[in-house]
């Protein structure tokens, strides 16, 4: 019986060790998003578009991070990804701000 405790002891410290080194390397939405604009800001717009992605994978609902990211695909010239996440922000309800939507109509040859 003492070393059946002895064991559970110790899995149940390397469970508590394994959460507090997971929850120090774990970002929350909004760092990753503000993360994704400092790369953008550095012209790294693959990196904003990965951090943004990341940011939108925790909180599918940020709409600042497709705008972002989405800013980021037309950095990239990937038109058609830019087009994606204009219209998921839209969805979510936010405005796109129309000088960038002019720009990427005017890059893309498309109006939608």
């Amino acid at each position: 019986m003492k070393l059946q405790n002895s064991r559970i002891r110790i899995f149940v410290l390397i469970g508590v060790l394994f959460l507090g080194v997971f929850s120090v390397y774990a970002e929350t939405a909004e760092e990753y998003f503000k993360s994704g604009y400092a790369y953008y800001n550095q012209g790294d717009f693959s990196k904003a578009i990965s951090d943004c992605t990341k940011a939108i994978e925790i909180n599918p609902n940020l709409a600042d991070a497709y705008n972002n990211r989405g800013v980021a695909y037309y950095g990239e010239k990937e038109y058609d990804k830019a087009w994606a996440d204009v219209h998921k922000v839209e969805k979510l309800g936010q405005a796109v701000n129309p000088e960038f939507l002019k720009m990427l109509k005017e890059a893309s040859e498309r109006d939608k």
